[in-house]
C-alpha cells in the first residue's frame, strides 16, 4: 500500500514534469493540462475496477496482488520514455498502465486484511489503508532531495511564471523516474510475498454474529440495492476533494510561496495525516457508525476547501531587489553548470512569504489531507459489513465506476474554472460537493444511525438529564442556535456595507448606481425569502432539522463570498449572490433552529423564541464593527459636493472592500458550523410530554388545515405589514443619517448600539407575551413604531452643519446626533418583536408539528413588500425625499396590527385568559 500511496506525491512530481516538458519540446504545456494524467489514472481505475473485482474473484487474491504491484512498477518505469515525448504517452504510462496495476493489487490488499481481523472491519481497513496514505511522506522526500537538493525557485515574472526552468533541475527528472520505477518494483514485490489468505473458516465463525442479517447472495443483488447507490454518491463526491486539492495544492501554495522546500516539507507531512487520517475514521466508524463519521468528514472538508485560497491573502509577498535581478538573468545558466557569477546566497536571499501565510496554509492542508482520506478506510468496511465478506470486495469495486465521470470532471473543468474564478473558484466549486455527501450520508438508512449530525448518538436518558430543572443539551443547542443566529443577523448590517459597496462600485464601472438602486439587493433578499420559505418549510420536515441548518449556514456563507467576484462585475450579479443565495441559506437554517430551541423549553415558548432570535437581532452589533473598523479605521467622510455628493470615493477604503467580504464570508462560515454542530434534537417524549397541556386543544391534523383557518390569514397580514418598518429604517437609516451627520464612526457606533437593542427588543417582547398576551404585546409594538418612525425625519432640522476651514470638516448639531440615535434604537428595540412573537404563537397555536410549517408560510408576505419596497424607494426619495419615503411606509405598516382589533382569537386558551387590549383578565 505504501508504493500504491505513492499516487498522493502526484501534486509534489507533477510540478517537475510539466516544467521539464515545457523546457523540452512542449513550451505551452500548463499544470492545468497535466492534471490529464492524473484523470486518466482515475478514470481507468473507474472504468477497469468492476471487471477487475470480478477477475480477481477468479484468479485469487495473492496473484491479482503480485500481477498488479509489477504493472504498476511497469507504468513508472516506461514514464522514462513517455516524458521526452508527448503528454498523452505519459497519460498512457503513468496514469492507464498504474491504474491497471493498482486496482489489481487494492481491493484485494484490503479485504484479506479484513478476513483476518473480521470484528474490526474499519480499524483494520483503516490500518492498511493508512499505508497506502503513507506512500508520500516517503516519495515526496525522495523526489524533491533528489531533483532538488539546491532549492531552486520557480520563475517569477514572464512566460514561464510559476514554472521550474533551471537546466540542472530539469535534467534530472528521467533518471529520478527510474529510480523510483526500481523502489516501487522491489517494495511492492516484497509485500506481495509476505500475504497469505485465512482460512475460510477463521472469518466465517468469527463474523457470523456481525453479518448475519446481510441478504445479498449474489452480485447482482448488490446492483439492486438502494445502499450501493448511495454509497456511489458519496464516493463520487469525495473523490473531487481529494483530486482537486491533491493534485493543486502545490500548484496553489506556489502562487504565494516562493520555497519548494517548504511546500516539498508541506507534502511530507502531509502524508503523515494521510496515513493518520485513514486510522481515525476507521476507528471513529467502529465506535460510532458510517453515517457519524462520513458526516463529519464532510463537514469538515467544505469547511476547509471553502476556505483555503484566504490563506493566500495573509499578507504579501517581498524580496531582495538584486535576488530579483540574478533570477530572471538567464546568461548565469550555461550547459547545466553556473558560472562565478551565479547567485550569492549571502547577497540573494529568497522570496519571503509572510510566515501566517505559510503557516495557516499548511495547517489547512493538513487538515484536508488529514480527512479526505477517512472515506477509503470507512467505505471497503462498510460494503463488507453491509453486503457480507463473499461480495463486500466486489461492491467496492463497483463504487470505483464513479472515478469515470468526477475525473472527467476535474479533468475538463479544472482549467477553464482556473482561467476565469482563479483557485477561489475552483475550491468554491469542489466544496459544494460536500453538501452532496451530506444529503446521500442522511439517507442511509442501513447504517445505524438514527441523529445523523450529533457528534455522539445520545440516548433519551442522556437528553433528558437536566440542571435545576434546565434540560443540559437545551442550553447547548440554544447556544448553537444564538451562534447561527449571529450569523444569519448579519442582514441587519446591511444598512452600513451598503454606503460601501454602492461606494464601491460607483467608482469601478458602475458611475451612476445610487443607494436607491442598490436596495435591490435587500429587496431580492427579501423576496427570496417570501417565495422560498414554504417550500423550504416543506423540505425541512424530510430532511430534519440539523440538516437544514448545517446546509443553511454553508450556502449562506458562500452567498457572501461569491459576492467578492460580483462586488466588481454586475448590480444584478450582486443581488443574485448576497441577496438570493443569501436569502436561500438563511431560509434553510432560520426556522429549525429557532423551533428546535422552542422544542426543549415548551413552557416558555415566547421567551425561548426571544432569546434564540435575539442572536440574529445581534449580528450586525459584530459586524457593523468589523466592516468599518476594517474598511474605514480613517474615518474618511464622504464627497460633500459634485457628481459623488454623499458617497466614498477615497481609493484605499474602496480597495478593501473585497478582502472584506471574503473575511465575513470566512467567520460567517466557522460560527454558523460551530452553531450548527452543537444543535441537538430533542426526544419527541420530551416537548410531547411537557407541552401536552399547553396544545392538547389544537385541531390541526396536517398543514392543509393551518391554510384553512382564520388565524393564519390574520397572522400574515400582520407579517406583511411589520416589514416595512425593518425594511425602511434597517436599509435606509445610514443613509439618512449621512444626509446632515457627516461623521462615519458615529453613525457605524449607532448601527452597533442598534443591535443591542434589536437583540434585547426581542427577549423583551417574548416576555411580554409569555407574561400577557400576543395581542397586547403586538399592539404595543405597532403604537411605539407608528409614534417613533412618524418623527423620525424632524431630527434631521435640529440645527444647521458647521465646518471648521483649516481642517474642512464638518460637524452636525450634538441635539441632531442625540435624537437621530435615540430615535433609532427604539425603533430597532421594538420591530424586531414580531420576529420573537411570531414563531411562539404558530407553534402554541398550530401545535408543535406544523408550527414551524406555518412561520413557514407566513414569510410569503416578504414577496409582496419586498417588491414595494424595492420598487417606490427610488421614486419616493428623488420626488420628495425622506419625509414622502417614511410618510408612505408608516402607513402601510400600521395597516397589520390593526388587524389584531378584530382577531377573536389565536389559541383556544388566549381566548379564555385575555382580552383584546386589557393585560390580564383575572
Amino acid at each position: 500500500m505504501i508504493v500504491l500511496g505513492s499516487y498522493y506525491s502526484f501534486g509534489n512530481i507533477m510540478t517537475y514534469m510539466t516544467s521539464y516538458m515545457r523546457q523540452n519540446g512542449s513550451p505551452n504545456i500548463t499544470y492545468s493540462d497535466f492534471i490529464v494524467v492524473q484523470s486518466t489514472y482515475g478514470m481507468t481505475q473507474g472504468i477497469t475496477m468492476p471487471v477487475i473485482g470480478y477477475i480477481t474473484l477468479k484468479i485469487g487474491e495473492n496473484v491479482s496482488i503480485l500481477i498488479g504491484t509489477i504493472v504498476f512498477s511497469l507504468g513508472c518505469i516506461v514514464t522514462h520514455i513517455t516524458i521526452q515525448k508527448e503528454l498523452w504517452m505519459v497519460a498512457a504510462t503513468y496514469g492507464f498502465i498504474s491504474s491497471l496495476g493498482q486496482n489489481l493489487a487494492l481491493i484485494p490488499t484490503i479485504t484479506t486484511a479484513m478476513k483476518w481481523f473480521p470484528k474490526h472491519k474499519a480499524l483494520i481497513s483503516g490500518v492498511i489503508v493508512s499505508g497506502y496514505g503513507g506512500g508520500s511522506f516517503i516519495f515526496n522526500q525522495i523526489q524533491t532531495n533528489y531533483i532538488n537538493p539546491e532549492n531552486f525557485l520557480i520563475e517569477s515574472s514572464g512566460q514561464d511564471y510559476g514554472y521550474f526552468t533551471n537546466p540542472i533541475l530539469l535534467n534530472r527528472l528521467p533518471q529520478l523516474i527510474l529510480l523510483l520505477g526500481g523502489i516501487y518494483f522491489f517494495m511492492s514485490l516484497l509485500g506481495a510475498l509476505l500475504i497469505v489468505q485465512p482460512c475460510e473458516e477463521w472469518y466465517n465463525d468469527i463474523d457470523q454474529n456481525i453479518d448475519n442479517n446481510t441478504i445479498y447472495e449474489s452480485w447482482i443483488d448488490i446492483l439492486k440495492s438502494k445502499e450501493l447507490y448511495l454509497l456511489w454518491i458519496s464516493r463520487f463526491a469525495l473523490q473531487f476533494f481529494s483530486q482537486v486539492i491533491g493534485g493543486f495544492y502545490k500548484t496553489f501554495g506556489l502562487t504565494f510561496i516562493y520555497d519548494d522546500h517548504f511546500l516539498s516539507m508541506v507534502g511530507t507531512v502531509c502524508s503523515i495525516f494521510n496515513c493518520s487520517g485513514r486510522l481515525f475514521y476507521g476507528y471513529l466508524m467502529d465506535k460510532l457508525s458510517y453515517k457519524v463519521a462520513a458526516s463529519i468528514e464532510a463537514i469538515v472538508l467544505t469547511v476547509f476547501t471553502a476556505t483555503l485560497y484566504f490563506t493566500s491573502l495573509l499578507g504579501e509577498q517581498t524580496s531582495s531587489q538584486r535576488c530579483m535581478e540574478i533570477l530572471k538573468n538567464e546568461t548565469h545558466f550555461i550547459n547545466s553548470t553556473i558560472t562565478e557569477t551565479s547567485i550569492d546566497p549571502e547577497l540573494c536571499g529568497s522570496l519571503e512569504t509572510p510566515l501566517a501565510a505559510k503557516i495557516t496554509f499548511a495547517i489547512f492542508i493538513w487538515v484536508l489531507f488529514f480527512t479526505f482520506p477517512g472515506t477509503y478506510a470507512m467505505q471497503p468496511a462498510v460494503c463488507t459489513q453491509t453486503f457480507g465478506q463473499k461480495y463486500g470486495g466486489m461492491a467496492y469495486s463497483l463504487l470505483f465506476t464513479g472515478d469515470i465521470l468526477n475525473n472527467l470532471m476535474v479533468g475538463m473543468l479544472s482549467k477553464p474554472l482556473i482561467e476565469s474564478t482563479g483557485f477561489l473558484g475552483l475550491f468554491l466549486c469542489t466544496s459544494a460537493w460536500g453538501i452532496v455527501v451530506l444529503i446521500a450520508t442522511h439517507n442511509c438508512y442501513c447504517f445505524k444511525m438514527k441523529c445523523p449530525f450529533s457528534c455522539i448518538e445520545l440516548n433519551k436518558e442522556w437528553k433528558k438529564k437536566t440542571i435545576y430543572g434546565i434540560p443540559i443539551f437545551g442550553l447547548i443547542s440554544l447556544f448553537g442556535g444564538i451562534l447561527v443566529m449571529l450569523v444569519l443577523g448579519s442582514y441587519y448590517s446591511f444598512g452600513n456595507i451598503m454606503t460601501y459597496m454602492t461606494s464601491y462600485m460607483r467608482q469601478n464601472g458602475s458611475p451612476n448606481i445610487t443607494y436607491s438602486d442598490f436596495i435591490l439587493v435587500q429587496s431580492t433578499y427579501g423576496m427570496t425569502q417570501g417565495s422560498t420559505m414554504p417550500v423550504i418549510g416543506y423540505i425541512t420536515l424530510n430532511i430534519g432539522e440539523n440538516v437544514s441548518i448545517l446546509i443553511g449556514s454553508i450556502v449562506f456563507s458562500l452567498g457572501c463570498t461569491l459576492t467578492y467576484i460580483t462586488i466588481q462585475k454586475e448590480l444584478w450579479m450582486v443581488a443574485a449572490t448576497y441577496g438570493f443565495i443569501s436569502s436561500i441559506g438563511q431560509n434553510l437554517a432560520l426556522i429549525p433552529a429557532i423551533t428546535t430551541a422552542i422544542k426543549w423549553f415548551p413552557k416558555n415558548k415566547g421567551l425561548i423564541s426571544g432569546v434564540i432570535v435575539s442572536g440574529y437581532g445581534g449580528g450586525s452589533f459584530i459586524f457593523n464593527q468589523i466592516q468599518t473598523n476594517y474598511i474605514n479605521p480613517e474615518n474618511f467622510l464622504i464627497e460633500s459636493s459634485g457628481q459623488d455628493y454623499g458617497y466614498f470615493t477615497n481609493p484605499i477604503l474602496l480597495n478593501r472592500l473585497p478582502q472584506l467580504i471574503l473575511l465575513l464570508g470566512g467567520i460567517y462560515f466557522f460560527m454558523s458550523l460551530l452553531g450548527a454542530l452543537l444543535i441537538v434534537q430533542p426526544c419527541e417524549e420530551w416537548y410531547n410530554d411537557m407541552d401536552e397541556n399547553i396544545d392538547n386543544k389544537t385541531i390541526y391534523e396536517s398543514w392543509i388545515d393551518i391554510l384553512k383557518s382564520k388565524e393564519f390569514y390574520l397572522l400574515w397580514i400582520s407579517r406583511l405589514a411589520l416589514p416595512f418598518f425593518s425594511l425602511v429604517i434597517g436599509g435606509f437609516y445610514k443613509t439618512f443619517g449621512l444626509t446632515f451627520i457627516y461623521d462615519d464612526h458615529f453613525l457605524s457606533m449607532v448601527g452597533t448600539v442598534c443591535s443591542i437593542f434589536n437583540c434585547s427588543g426581542r427577549l423583551f417582547y417574548g416576555y411580554l407575551m409569555d407574561k400577557l398576551s400576543y395581542k397586547v404585546a403586538t399592539s404595543i409594538q405597532a403604537i411605539v413604531l407608528t409614534v417613533f418612525t412618524s418623527t423620525l425625519y424632524f431630527t434631521s432640522l435640529l440645527g444647521e452643519q458647521t465646518s471648521s476651514r483649516p481642517c474642512q470638516e464638518r460637524n452636525s448639531p450634538l441635539a441632531a446626533k442625540i435624537t437621530f440615535a435615540i430615535l433609532i434604537w427604539i425603533i430597532f428595540f421594538t420591530f424586531p418583536g414580531t420576529y420573537a412573537m411570531q414563531p411562539a404563537v404558530c407553534t402554541q397555536t398550530f401545535g408543535q408539528k406544523y408550527g414551524g410549517m406555518a412561520y413557514s408560510f407566513l414569510f410569503t408576505g416578504d414577496i409582496l413588500n419586498n417588491l414595494i419596497v424595492g420598487m417606490l424607494s427610488k421614486p419616493l426619495i428623488e420626488s420628495t425625499g425622506f419625509f414622502r419615503l417614511i410618510s408612505v411606509y408608516i402607513c402601510m405598516g400600521y395597516c397589520g396590527p390593526n388587524s389584531n382589533a378584530v382577531l377573536s382569537q389565536i389559541s383556544k386558551s388566549i381566548q379564555e385568559q385575555y382580552s383584546n387590549y386589557g393585560y390580564i383578565e383575572k
